[in-house]
This record gives structure tokens, sequence and C-alpha cells, in this order.
């Protein structure tokens, strides 16, 4: 008698680094389908895989975010000097006022490492009456939902709620695909997370 396991396994892969991550994602799909389609030599089988998550090399790239709404449009004072031998003005100093142009107040800044604190997530959506619910495995998305959110730190941190940078609702399947690849270009550190159901098939 035969049972259904599922199991969750790390794998890591060298991928080129002038792919997307979009790129990396198709081939890494490609590499375990491979390994799917050899014979086992254990006694079991597999029936099938889903990439739930990729996760790019922790290379650090910063933003910074409004502490009131986690909006990134922010602007800071600063004073600036003349450089002649570069032709412009150059930075010289920041001062502590930092303004957040999209509720308008004088604001503190979250720091968030992009490669660790922040998540592209894009999932496929079922209607059920007036609510809606993430898809099954087994079935056929009715429209797509995307997502770029912060991660909370754990044990505190610069931040411990979650601020949502992006989000775009009801979509079809080929516009959440050109959405994400936007996302992952605007965010190319971040972590990528999608759930499509019977449509990764």
């Amino acid at each position: 008698m035969q049972q259904q396991v599922t199991a969750t396994v790390k794998m890591v892969f060298d991928c080129s680094a002038a792919e997307s991550p979009n790129e990396h994602r198709d081939r890494i799909a490609e590499d375990i389908g491979r390994l799917y389609d050899a014979d086992s030599t254990t006694g079991v089988a597999c029936t099938g895989f889903e990439i739930e998550a990729i996760k790019p090399p922790a290379t650090s790239r910063i933003h910074f975010l409004c502490a009131g709404c986690g909006s990134p449009d922010v602007r800071a004072d600063a004073y600036t000097e003349w450089d002649v031998e570069a032709g412009a003005w150059v930075l010289h100093s920041v001062y502590d006022d930092k303004t957040c142009e999209t509720c308008g107040s004088r604001c503190s800044l979250v720091e968030v490492d992009e490669a660790t604190g922040i998540e592209i997530e894009a999932f496929g959506m079922i209607s059920e009456g007036e609510d809606a619910r993430l898809v099954k495995d087994d079935e056929t998305p009715e429209y797509y939902d995307l997502i770029v959110k912060t991660v909370p730190k754990e044990g505190g941190g610069t931040t411990d709620e979650t601020f949502i940078l992006h989000e775009f609702d009801d979509m079809d399947r080929a516009e959440v695909e050109i959405r994400l690849a936007a996302m992952e270009q605007l965010f190319p550190l971040s972590g990528v997370a999608f759930h499509f159901g019977r449509a990764d098939q």
C-alpha cells in the first residue's frame, strides 16, 4: 500500500549572475525536472514538484521607509557644496529632519536590507461568496494577486511590523507574469515566493 508524503527540501544551485530571478527559476525547474524523470533506486517515486520560492545571494541593498506608513518616498534635508573639479553640486552632509511625501509627515526612517527584509509574493486566488482564498494545488486560479512586503525581524530589530511596498490585485496570468518580472527587476535581491495552483503545471 502506497501513501503520498510531502518532503520540504532545501537545494542550492549555481546560477548565472547575468540572468534574472525569473530565468533562474525556469532553469532550476528544468534541472529538477531531469531528476524527476530519472528512475528511482530507493523504492520511492517522486510524483510531482513545485518550486515555491527562490532566494538570491544575500548581497546588501538598503531601503529607507517611513516608519509611519511604510512608504519609500521619503526625503531628507541636506547641505551641498559646489565641486569645481566635478562641475556640480555635491552632497556635504545630511540633516536629521526627514519627511514622507506619501503621508506628509515629518518621520523617522526604517532601514530595510533588500536581501533579507523584502519579499515578493505572487499567488492564485479563488472566490468564495463575498470572500476569497488562496488557490489549492489542484485548482485553477480565477485571478492572481501580487504583493511586495517587508519581512519583520525576529526579536525586534529596526521594525517588527510588515509594510506593503507594492500591491497588485485581480490580474490574469499574463498580467501577473509581467508584474512579477517588473518587481524582480525593481528588487533583484529580494526573496520570491509564488503559488499558482494547477496553473504551475
